[in-house]
């Protein structure tokens, strides 16, 4: 896989998980709006990490997640695949190395993100679930830069 090299960076970003995260989200369901934002970010890592994605996979999916607390409806392969070229064309824009690459990997990753985005704005509204999903792209963006800036 063109991305496994990201196995050791995601270690330390479990160890910063556990250490911060850990005590006040777990895995059970979180009751205050921080908490359902930490969740969001764990699962949206956990993710990352069970599917040696990288921060552009995240973003992508933070992306449709926060369309779908929007619409209410989490999109099919096809609307995917669009959000994925808007967030792709957004990555490449920012200085980071696009995607390019829309597989099983992504889509699992956006169904997962935007359920649990869904089930946040359920407790909390819309406008604090989709604001929940901007900053976590903005950190994944802030990371796909840095760590993968675009090749000229």
């Amino acid at each position: 896989m063109p991305w496994a090299f990201i196995a050791p960076q995601l270690q330390t970003v479990y160890k910063s998980l556990e250490r911060f995260y850990v005590g006040a989200v777990r895995h059970a369901p979180a009751v205050s709006t921080s908490g359902m934002e930490w969740h969001l970010q764990r699962i949206a890592f956990d993710v990352m990490g069970g599917r040696d994605l990288v921060p552009q996979h995240l973003f992508i999916a933070a992306r449709c997640a926060r369309v779908t607390v929007l619409t209410g409806e989490v999109p099919d392969s096809g609307g995917i695949r669009a959000y994925a070229l808007d967030a792709d064309r957004e990555l490449k824009e920012s200085g980071a190395r696009p995607l390019s690459e829309y597989g099983p990997a992504l889509e699992a990753a956006v169904r997962k993100l935007s359920e649990e985005a869904v089930r946040a704005a359920g407790a909390v509204g819309n406008e604090a679930a989709s604001g929940f999903c901007d900053r976590l792209a903005d950190v994944l963006l802030r990371d796909a830069r840095t760590r993968y800036p675009a090749i000229a």
